[in-house]
């Protein structure tokens, strides 16, 4: 009878601690900094409907005190709007918000799948909580051995099974969906590239804007220099901004490139296990670094 009792206890217990916690520290970094370097672009603050309207449109592209130009007969050309616009620069931003998120997701699914909190039942607080219950362990007849016993058993089913599950599925996934993440990079990439491009044709907007109303001769010349510090400033503000995509498109070719590094780890069986921990970690610390550059310049 009293080993009925202690079988079906142990059957209680595991079933309500079976989801355990494996090790998988090493993917959850890699796939978290990976997720954030993705993700920084939406820090940048640049996005193709931005540009329209402080570059192209009615904001910054004649943003000057009007009352202080119009007292010096300065009269400034009217803008140009391409066709299209801003309906255009909009679809182009959801398009890259579309990459971003998807790969993102991935990242964060990664993640979520190897965080060590994901399943966070306290064993050791479970069983000293009911080896201090004298009433329970009276009425199931049960031990403090019988109870360290348990719980130690089903931290080894936690950790090694479900670890296991969880492990194998990590591989899984990061095996089959490896040429998707690639090509979908590649896709964000040449996107930013050409928001690069675009940046490019906002500091050219500027420097005409800026040359226009500095030539004319009906500008004081005591208005003159505080024009230029601004045209200084709006410069390099978008050479900040140029720089920030670089790096970022820099770094989203690493975590295409170390990714892939990971797979090919985890599909050699020649590597063991310690060494594949060790370059994924080793991963995780290069996309680190890179996606550290991209947040420094913000």
């Amino acid at each position: 009878m009293k080993a009925k009792i202690f079988t079906a206890f142990v059957a209680l217990f595991t079933i309500f601690t079976i989801q355990g916690c494996a090790n998988l520290d090493y993917i959850n970094t890699f796939s978290v900094t990976a997720s954030k370097t993705v993700e920084s672009y939406n820090d940048i603050g640049y996005t193709n409907t931005s540009s329209y309207y402080d570059y192209t449109a009615y904001s910054k592209i004649y943003d000057f005190d009007k009352k202080e130009l119009d007292s010096n007969n300065v009269h400034l050309p009217k803008p140009l709007i391409p066709p299209g616009e801003p309906s255009r620069a909009m679809d182009a931003d959801k398009a890259i918000n579309l990459f971003v998120t998807g790969i993102s997701s991935y990242f964060e699914a990664l993640g979520k799948l190897s965080d060590k909190n994901l399943i966070n039942y306290n064993f050791d607080e479970v069983a000293d909580s009911l080896k201090a219950n004298t009433t329970v362990k009276s009425a199931l007849k049960i031990s403090d051995n019988q109870i360290t016993a348990v719980s130690v058993l089903s931290k080894v089913l936690t950790n090694e099974i479900m670890g296991a599950y969880r492990i194998h599925n990590i591989k899984r996934v990061m095996i089959e969906y490896d040429g998707q993440l690639a090509t979908s990079i590649d896709g964000l990439t040449t996107a930013l590239t050409y928001m690069v491009s675009r940046i490019d044709a906002d500091r050219s907007k500027t420097q005409l804007k800026y040359r226009q109303v500095l030539a004319n001769p009906r500008l004081e010349l005591a208005g003159k220099p505080p024009l230029m510090n601004q045209y200084i400033a709006e410069v390099s503000k978008l050479d900040k901004l140029k720089l920030q995509f670089q790096l970022l498109i820099k770094a989203l070719e690493k975590v295409k490139e170390d990714h892939h590094k990971a797979v090919k780890d985890l599909q050699d069986p020649s590597i063991d296990g310690k060494k594949v921990i060790s370059n994924i970690e080793k991963y995780a610390g290069e996309i680190y670094q890179v996606y550290s550059n991209v947040k420094a310049l913000k």
